[in-house]
């Protein structure tokens, strides 16, 4: 199996990637969730223009957390940020690196009723493919 490391974190990449979502009329991905576990995965273009994920509600949820990885061959800039109703946000983490051609985890360190996040390529004449797997209990 193949691996890569990001922040000491060894985790394993696999082409297992069930899309289980749907956006409901307001531009939110209600997770649809399956046996008590919920997956996203959604595929985003960055560019050196700060750019977001769709936002996800979390009310239901207990544990959330996202995996991103950039395939792109320059490194990227992200954030997680949370919000209450979605004007306004909070950005509840620091700015991670990703490398190109790694995965990084991100866990919120507050709790709120949604989620996404930020991203940007470091690059001015950057653009990455970067995959996101939003994973919840």
């Amino acid at each position: 199996m193949n691996q890569r490391v990001s922040y000491n974190r060894k985790m394993p990449l696999t082409s297992d990637c069930l899309n289980k979502t749907y956006i409901n009329r307001c531009n939110t991905c209600q997770p649809a969730a399956s046996y008590g576990i919920v997956d996203i995965v959604k595929d985003y273009c960055s560019t050196n223009i700060l750019k977001y994920s769709d936002w996800i509600d979390c009310a239901s949820l207990n544990k959330y957390y996202y995996f991103v990885q950039n395939l792109g061959y320059s490194d990227v800039e992200a954030y997680i940020e949370i919000s209450p109703d979605k004007k306004l946000v909070y950005t509840d983490s620091d700015k991670i690196v990703i490398k190109s051609c790694e995965v990084s985890y991100f866990q919120p360190l507050r709790e709120s009723r949604y989620i996404r996040f930020s991203y940007r390529s470091i690059s001015p004449e950057g653009v990455n493919l970067i995959t996101s797997w939003f994973q919840a209990k």
